[in-house]
């Protein structure tokens, strides 16, 4: 990875002093090696992370097109074979490339048109001089971040808010409007970031800067228009599958040092560490394997019918290959809470899970100390390899082919995949008003949702209408009622994953490990989200596709599991063992303007009070404490951080 910032004075000043503060505010993020170019008003610079054995031969700032072009970029190229046979380069030149000097001879070849050929993990910054234009942009599923700055007669961009923040002119202010619509978990659309006067390049998108002050963004990259695919060959489609799926890992494990990857009981992270592990096994290479497990001496308590312990399901799945070094994590005695001040410094959003943070970080650090430089996961893999797809139901229906929904349901029922209740609740919710659905809920005592069930958003603010309509206009939906379609609910969930970006930098920075997900590969997302729902649930087996797939290389316990994994299962008593430091975060933050527009201080209070004396094991206090109370907690701390008030 590499940080990148550049800043261009457009009333002629000189440049390259404040570039150079911006480059030490961004060391933490690569501390290796810096570089800086400088043109009077205009300043480029970088500060390295070295990930790959090819960026022993990074030399950026990069100078290219007879002097038009200069060009920073944070980059990990997954495709260098294809490029390089577009770009017609030897061997020779091959063997001593950078992955950004691949980036630059595309760039000097198709402009901006070779944004779509770039496949990997990227963001970048091109001057031409020819033009006198900067032009921004970032990689489709956005695992590298960017932001940018337009002053007044100057224009900043760079890898992480601080980097922007190291300049006079930009204040350090929360964005209220962003971290509100962030509190009630909806989708990040349009160029805010949490921080106020900062913009964000969006996933996929490109932002280009002109000498007149003018900005324009487009989308190079739209999810919308992959079309679907007709498939006639289930055989083809299944060995396609798997090819680009291999293709995704083998690409990831490109390292300077150890791989490793976090490993619990379930379809995703399975797929990718016995992937990992036999082609790590043919290179004669270890692969350790984290698996998070609840503390020793740690009562079990009620987990909503969920897997609670996934260790030895892990354990079985590591012990089959003699390559893996299974490591089981209970993360000791860290509490809930603790990292916020450190998660702030290096990541700069509000930790949507901070129970999550507690193992997460926990695994950084034992991977980091077993010499491990790349982490693998697969988080959100139900988007892209192992899609359960109930609404392939209402799709059915929607359609006319009751015939067909008729089987599905019924064989649905018969392998005990979903209940009668739930096969007509996502065949006939789409069609629900959501004023109904909640009355429904009632009736059959569950819990209504809406925002007052799982967020700390201040219910006078959640009331106004004009808030509602806002929410509409990002398609969120507080009722979580069913979708009409498979293609919907995953573009949406694409639109949620912007945050990993920053919690993947600040890992980096704060323990040397480079976070990445081979299932959010660009080639495996477009690939899986341009096939037809029946891929995915058919003949009553839900993963369809992924049970085909990986038949024989994924262990049959996994296959045959029909429980869902409880990562930080234990977090109940973290919670009561964290409770005096929650209440004090909680004082201190009550009293702050920005928490008190945003939040409802008296709800994070009254939690935080009754942690003790809770029963944290009945379900609607899941919502209740570890959503609302924990989230709300997080966002609270941010603001007060940002506001510098803390």
């Amino acid at each position: 990875m590499t940080a990148i910032c550049g800043l261009w004075n457009r009333d002629g000043r000189g440049a390259d002093e404040d570039c150079a503060r911006m480059r030490r505010a961004l060391k933490i993020y690569g501390p290796h090696r810096g570089g800086q170019w400088d043109d009077g008003c205009t300043s480029f610079g970088i500060q390295h992370f070295r990930t790959v054995p090819e960026d022993r031969f990074d030399r950026q700032p990069l100078v290219g097109g007879g002097g038009r072009f200069v060009l920073i970029c944070d980059v990990r190229l997954d495709n260098r074979p294809e490029l390089a046979a577009e770009l017609g380069w030897p061997f020779e030149r091959i063997r001593e490339a950078a992955d950004a000097d691949y980036v630059l001879a595309a760039w000097e070849k198709w402009q901006d048109a070779c944004l779509d050929r770039l496949i990997g993990d990227w963001a970048l910054a091109v001057w031409d001089a020819q033009k006198r234009t900067v032009t921004l942009a970032r990689d489709a599923m956005g695992q590298r971040p960017l932001f940018y700055h337009t002053g007044d007669g100057f224009f900043a961009f760079a890898s992480m808010a601080k980097g922007l923040h190291a300049l006079d002119g930009i204040p350090v202010a929360p964005d209220l409007g962003t971290v509100r619509d962030y509190l009630t978990t909806a989708p990040m659309c349009g160029p805010n970031s949490f921080f106020e006067h900062i913009s964000r390049v969006e996933p996929g998108g490109e932002v280009v800067l002109h000498a007149d002050g003018r900005v324009e963004t487009r989308r190079w990259h739209d999810w919308s228009r992959i079309a679907e695919r007709v498939v006639t060959d289930d055989t083809a489609c299944i060995e396609e599958f798997r090819a680009i799926f291999d293709r995704a890992v083998a690409d990831s494990l490109r390292s300077n040092g150890a791989v490793a990857c976090q490993l619990s009981g379930g379809f995703d992270s399975t797929a990718v560490a016995v992937t990992a592990a036999e082609m790590l096994a043919a290179k004669g290479k270890r692969l350790a394997a984290f698996t998070h497990v609840p503390h020793q001496g740690w009562q079990t308590e009620n987990s909503g019918g969920r897997c609670i312990d996934e260790g030895p399901m892990a354990a079985a799945t590591a012990a089959q290959f003699p390559n893996i070094d299974h490591v089981l994590v209970d993360s000791g005695d860290r509490l809930i809470g603790a990292d916020l001040d450190a998660s702030f410094y290096y990541c700069e959003f509000p930790a949507l899970n901070i129970c999550n943070l507690v193992w997460a970080n926990e695994i950084n650090r034992l991977a980091r100390a077993g010499g491990a430089t790349v982490l693998l996961n697969a988080g959100a893999g139900n988007m892209t390899i192992s899609r359960v797809a109930p609404e392939r139901l209402h799709e059915l229906m929607a359609s006319g082919r009751v015939f067909t929904w008729l089987r599905e349901a019924v064989l649905l029922c018969r392998t005990h995949q979903m209940g009668a209740a739930g096969i007509l609740w996502q065949t006939f919710g789409p069609w629900i008003p959501p004023r109904l659905i909640g009355v429904l809920r009632k009736a059959s005592g569950r819990p209504v949702l809406a925002l007052s069930l799982f967020s700390a958003v201040n219910p006078k603010l959640a009331a106004t209408e004009e808030f509602r309509r806002h929410l509409r206009s990002l398609q969120f939906d507080p009722s979580f009622a069913p979708h009409r379609s498979l293609r919907r609910i995953t573009e949406f969930g694409l639109t949620r994953l912007d945050i990993l970006s920053l919690q993947n930098k600040g890992d980096l920075a704060a323990y040397g490990i480079d976070h990445r997900s081979p299932v959010f590969d660009r080639r495996l997302v477009e690939f899986s989200l341009s096939l037809p729902s029946r891929m995915w649930l058919r003949d009553g087996q839900m993963k369809w596709l992924y049970r085909q797939a990986f038949r024989g290389r994924v262990p049959d316990a996994i296959m045959r599991q029909k429980k869902n994994g409880y990562q930080g299962a234990d977090w109940p008593e973290r919670l009561r063992r964290s409770a005096s430091s929650i209440a004090m975060t909680v004082k201190t933050c009550r009293e702050d303007p920005a928490v008190q527009s945003l939040l409802d201080p008296s709800v994070l209070n009254t939690c935080a009070e009754d942690i003790a004396s809770a029963d944290l094991t009945a379900r609607e206090n899941l919502w209740r404490y570890r959503i609302k109370l924990l989230r709300g907690l997080s966002v609270a701390h941010f603001l007060r951080k940002a506001s510098h008030r803390n």
